[in-house]
């Protein structure tokens, strides 16, 4: 019912004619030459109603949607049962968040069209938009009757169910919109959305995927995906994905908030603070502001007493250790001790602490498995390779990474030690931490370790 139509002008060109006098020289002058009158110029036309729509659709494609509501309102004056310009009215006024207008306009488009199915599928989301989910179900109910090729009514009305909590016939709508248009991004990042709210991670990060194959530029796609990425602890790809998102959008705000909370799990604090300063300028009264404040404040601030920042680079991890006390290091390895004598003492006679990482297929190897998903397995690994008996482990993340702890204690060569060892499980490696103390010392030592442990920060090695 919206077929573009061309607006057209005529170019009217007045000419306007002059009469020459020539005086002949002597003798009674000839009779002037009456001059004609110049001819009446053409009226230029008033544009049409149809016309007035056009350039308010060209107004609204490119965003000006002031101008656009301003000629959409003239082609009403000059046709009132215009439904076409009322649903592009109800259009403009929805781009604008004006959801009362925009509802009266595509009300008004109905009652002059009583099956326009199109102003039906469009009225969906603005009574979605004022909460009116009844509403909304009925108008999206009447659109897939009246017009059931028009993907948006299935889309607006899969957000409906959604909402309602209808999940089973929300799916059913996008996945009919996918069928009637196979290249339509929306339906699959409505679906993603939707799986995430159902805890289905691995299925909402499918349809973010999809979403974004088809529509490379979908900003909250991407932000939503690197979201998904991070809940599953893929940290390093949600990065990609906000870094993304902010290249093609340099004013989206959450993917800002999104991409310091990365940085700041990664121990790249700068960053952090920089993409948090960022997104409060862009959004100054943002609800969360006191808290993104606070999460710059600490970032900004060194923590008391944190020690002195050893980096492994082979190892890809870096953490500080007590001021001064000395390291021994190989290759992705390194012990720590209060002093050089106490990293030459075997384990159990001297309090020492010690790091390393392995690829994920290495330790993978060593326990007989295909693959490692869950760190408590790598942990209960190393506990048994350490002929340790482990207590009761404790879950939480170290930089945003899955990570466990648990206290050990066994015998090495017949000298007894208490200590901890935890595990921390990364895309592509496992970083380990072990602590070993006499039983004596373990007490005064765990809280070192803890330290230690909490202060480790990844990159790539």
């Amino acid at each position: 019912m919206n077929d573009k139509k061309h607006l057209w002008t005529i170019v009217t060109a007045v000419v306007l004619a002059s009469a020459l006098l020539v005086a002949c020289g002597g003798g009674t002058p000839d009779t002037p030459t009456e001059v004609p009158p110049p001819p009446t110029p053409a009226a230029t036309p008033t544009p049409s109603a149809d016309e007035h729509v056009e350039l308010g659709i060209e107004y609204h494609e490119q965003g000006q949607l002031d101008q656009a509501i301003a000629e959409y309102e003239i082609a009403i004056e000059l046709e009132p049962d215009n439904a076409d310009a009322y649903r592009n009215l109800g259009s403009a006024y929805s781009d604008q968040g004006r959801w009362e207008d925009a509802a009266a306009a595509y009300e008004e488009a109905i009652s002059l069209v009583p099956d326009f199915g199109e102003a039906y599928g469009d009225l969906v989301w603005v009574y979605v938009s004022l909460d009116q989910l009844p509403e909304a179900i009925a108008a999206g109910e009447e659109a897939i009757e009246l017009a059931p090729d028009y993907t948006a009514a299935h889309i607006n009305l899969g957000i409906a169910y959604n909402r309602q909590g209808r999940l089973d016939e929300a799916i059913a709508e996008y996945e009919e919109a996918i069928r009637l248009d196979p290249d339509d991004a929306l339906p699959h990042y409505n679906l993603g959305i939707l799986y995430e709210e159902q805890d289905n991670p691995d299925a909402a990060i499918a349809e973010y995927e999809e979403a974004i194959r088809l529509d490379p530029d979908h900003v909250t796609a991407h932000d939503n995906l690197g979201i998904a990425y991070y809940k599953q602890g893929r940290f390093n790809e949600a990065i990609a994905e906000w870094e993304t998102a902010i290249q093609i959008a340099p004013d989206h705000a959450n993917a800002h908030k999104n991409l310091g909370i990365g940085y700041a799990d990664q121990g790249r604090a700068e960053e952090a603070i920089v993409e948090f300063e960022t997104y409060l300028s862009l959004r100054p009264d943002a609800p969360d502001k006191e808290m993104v404040e606070g999460w710059i404040a600490e970032l900004e601030e060194p923590v008391a007493g944190q020690g002195v920042e050893y980096s492994n680079a082979e190892g890809g991890y870096s953490l500080f250790y007590p001021e001064g006390w000395h390291y021994d290091e190989d290759e992705t390895l390194v012990t720590f001790a209060e002093s050089e004598e106490a990293l030459k003492n075997d384990p159990g006679k001297a309090s020492m602490v010690m790091f390393i990482a392995w690829s994920l297929d290495e330790v993978a190897d060593g326990l007989g498995l295909e693959e490692i998903t869950d760190p408590a397995v790598a942990l209960e690994g190393m506990a048994e390779s350490l002929e340790a008996e482990a207590g009761e482990i404790e879950t939480g993340q170290i930089a945003g990474y899955p990570a466990v702890l648990t206290d050990i204690s066994g015998d090495s060569d017949g000298v007894p030690y208490e200590g901890g060892l935890a595990a921390v499980l990364l895309e592509d490696r496992c970083i380990y931490g072990v602590a070993i103390a006499p039983p004596d010392q373990w007490e005064a030592f765990r809280p070192i370790f803890v330290d230690m442990l909490n202060s480790l920060s990844f990159f790539e090695p």
